[in-house]
């Protein structure tokens, strides 16, 4: 069995107990479930500000968006994409991403880079994230320059 600081082994007439310090993330095979599979997960702390959008109404719409895009994995060439939008973010505890919106052959596609990660999600997610190119499904992206739009 398993709990969410340990986990119990029973042997006849017998069990063990192990108390560890983990997290348990991304057990299901379905990535649709996995922890880290959207542009912005909740886990990364809350919105604190960002370098172009001031207004809190539009913040709300971009982190709803955000949230519900999900992030495929791609092996794009770096060479053959071109810059569409740039945008960062700072959450709570000043952490702060900076998320690089990208385009090539008519598919649209998210690259991270990070400045202070303090935040254990984040982190987690700085490692993994910090060289790769995800691509964004064309209706997540529309939806995401509908909210770009807004205060451009």
């Amino acid at each position: 069995g398993r709990g969410g600081r340990g986990a119990f082994l029973k042997f006849t007439n017998r069990f063990q107990v192990w108390l560890i310090d983990a997290d348990f993330i991304s057990l299901s095979p379905d990535w649709r479930e996995w922890t880290l599979n959207t542009a912005l997960n909740p886990r990364f702390g809350r919105l604190k500000d960002t370098d172009k959008i001031k207004d809190k109404d539009i913040q709300v719409l971009l982190v709803k968006e955000l949230q519900n895009t999900p992030l495929l994995i791609s092996d794009i060439n770096e060479d053959s994409v071109e810059a569409v939008y740039n945008l960062t973010l700072v959450f709570e505890n000043d952490d702060e991403v900076t998320m690089y919106f990208e385009k090539s052959q008519n598919k649209y596609f998210i690259r991270y880079t990070f400045g202070k990660t303090e935040g254990d999600y984040l982190r987690l997610f700085a490692d993994y994230a910090k060289n790769q190119r995800y691509e964004v499904p064309e209706k997540n992206m529309e939806n995401l320059n509908n909210v770009f739009n807004l205060f451009n």
